[in-house]
């Protein structure tokens, strides 16, 4: 047996007590803990043409109803993925999910993958900003380069040019 295998195996034998006890809470925890945030420059654009990529929120139905992020669609984390006419037709299209802590989100994450999406992306809990009662993407400040980038292309668009 490989290396590779091996890991895979001991990797299998750990995880599958999560998934059969149902305690995606654990496997969360440690998929959260390594995340990646999803990019400023995409969640900006998300907030200039809604179409960038699909927004879903984990939480339930109730929890949406108080407050949500604006273009946000409501996919409860335990909700059939099967029948749900809410989500992308193509698989490989751009999901992001979020939830209050990122449990659900990646709960919800794990099962749209299990169902074929490749293309799912988890915000992290810090990304979301929850303010008197509404939710917003937390898009901190942009890097230097970033912020050459849009000026850079800001100019170019007043003057006429196309940017890179």
């Amino acid at each position: 047996m490989t290396a590779a295998k091996r890991r895979l195996l001991v990797a299998a034998t750990l995880l599958l007590p999560a998934f059969v006890a149902g305690r995606l809470d654990v496997l969360a925890d440690e998929i959260t803990a390594n995340r990646t945030p999803v990019p400023q420059k995409l969640l900006l654009s998300f907030l200039a043409d809604n179409s960038t990529f699909t927004l879903l929120d984990a939480r339930s139905a109730e929890e949406f109803q108080a407050s949500h992020i604006s273009g946000a669609i409501n996919v409860p984390h335990d909700s059939p993925i099967d029948s749900n006419t809410d989500l992308p037709a193509d698989l490989d299209e751009p999901i992001v999910v979020y939830c209050r802590t990122g449990k659900r989100a990646t709960a919800l994450q794990l099962r749209l993958q299990e169902h074929g999406y490749t293309g799912v992306q988890v915000l992290q809990a810090d990304q979301v900003v929850w303010f008197d009662g509404a939710a917003v993407f937390n898009c901190g400040v942009p890097s230097p380069q970033e912020s050459t980038d849009v000026l850079a292309s800001n100019r170019a668009a007043e003057s006429g040019e196309e940017t890179k």
